[in-house]
């Protein structure tokens, strides 16, 4: 058990680093420019801008044959949050700034252009092998969630990953222009 924990920490303690060495590099910052259309969602991504919010869906809802999207959870959590960010009308983003949803291959196809009709940028990214035992089978692809630290995956040189379980309760654009 310990050293599944030593494991672990070690792969975020990795993730941090390249989140680190990725948003300090002025280089790579200025290879990251593109075109962002006016409701926030990329004509082709990546999109212009140093900032994005990203989120995660994994495809490993247990559902029955013949369920529906909307039986999936977090799937409409994914969707409330995209709705939040970039539609409601007290709390939607006031400046530009896309909004990423990382899937894993095995999301239904169905729910991938739901998603982009809602405004989002849906970016397919592959699970992170590893080797950690985890206990409770709905956390396995969660390891995955660091993909939003690879720049291949969240082409920015700030991202802010917002779980699909957290529901906004005022503006947060302030986030990105905060010293602290």
């Amino acid at each position: 058990k310990r050293n599944a924990t030593m494991q672990f920490v070690l792969v975020l303690l990795t993730a941090l680093t390249v989140y680190i060495i990725v948003s300090t590099n002025v280089r790579l910052r200025e290879l990251l420019h593109l075109r962002l259309k006016e409701n926030h969602r990329c004509e082709s991504f990546p999109c212009d801008g140093h900032f994005a919010l990203t989120t995660f869906l994994a495809g490993d809802y247990d559902g029955k044959e013949g369920d529906h999207d909307d039986d999936d959870t977090y799937f409409v959590a994914a969707r409330v949050l995209t709705y939040q960010l970039l539609h409601a009308p007290r709390i939607r983003l006031q400046s530009p700034t896309p909004f990423i949803v990382l899937v894993t291959k095995d999301v239904r196809e169905s729910k991938r252009p739901r998603l982009r009709d809602d405004g989002a940028s849906v970016v397919e990214v592959d699970q992170i092998e590893h080797n950690i035992s985890i206990s409770e089978p709905r956390w396995v692809q969660t390891i995955t969630k660091l993909r939003v630290f690879d720049p291949t995956a969240v082409p920015y040189s700030t991202a802010l990953y917002l779980d699909t379980d957290i529901v906004l309760t005022r503006l947060i654009d302030s986030i990105f222009s905060d010293p602290k």
